[in-house]
């Protein structure tokens, strides 16, 4: 690989920077191409490559995201509007870190919201819900803290009959896409 000057300061590859993150990789592409949220430089090869300020923004980004915005309406902001918009939101809302939330139970509000949207047969609630929860926890906790318990519950309330089974298999899709 050939240094640039730009390759001093961007040295973190994609992977580095979504463990960092807790982003997905594609949704950091995504966000770069559709939004402009950061500007990674680029080797020869055209290998991403971003900085320290890149990962900050990403994670400010991602804070913002997970108290309900839209990123198409944050990404364009300066780090000081979006550190206010975190500010201005009600205690335990915005992400504190990759997986964990300020109210130390990430997943049970998401979990209850998932819930409510199967019982309701909200295809689209359902899957805004997860959307929510894979940008505000991390894999980990979104398989074992939302998805397993998600399921079981359903699993649960079809067995006592309080659901009927399209509820299971509507969530079951959802949750496979």
């Amino acid at each position: 690989m050939t240094e640039t000057p730009s390759a001093h300061h961007r040295r973190h590859p994609i992977g580095v920077v979504a463990r960092r993150t807790g982003l997905k990789p594609d949704l950091i592409r995504a966000w770069e191409r559709r939004y402009g949220a950061v500007e990674p430089g680029r080797t020869e090869t055209r290998r991403r490559f971003y900085s320290d300020a890149d990962i900050e923004r990403l994670l400010l980004l991602r804070r913002v995201v997970s108290t309900g915005r839209g990123i198409g309406q944050v990404a364009g902001l300066p780090e000081a509007e979006l550190q206010s918009l975190i500010a201005d939101e009600p205690q335990g809302r915005a992400v504190e870190g990759p997986g964990k939330a300020a109210s130390g139970e990430p997943a049970e509000p998401f979990l209850s919201l998932c819930l409510a949207a199967a019982r309701r047969l909200d295809v689209h609630d359902l899957e805004l819900q997860l959307e929510r929860a894979s940008v505000a926890l991390s894999r980990m906790n979104l398989l074992e803290k939302l998805l397993v318990p998600l399921m079981h519950n359903i699993g649960d309330l079809w067995h006592k009959g309080e659901i009927r089974p399209i509820h299971e298999h509507m969530a079951s899709a959802v949750v496979r896409t």
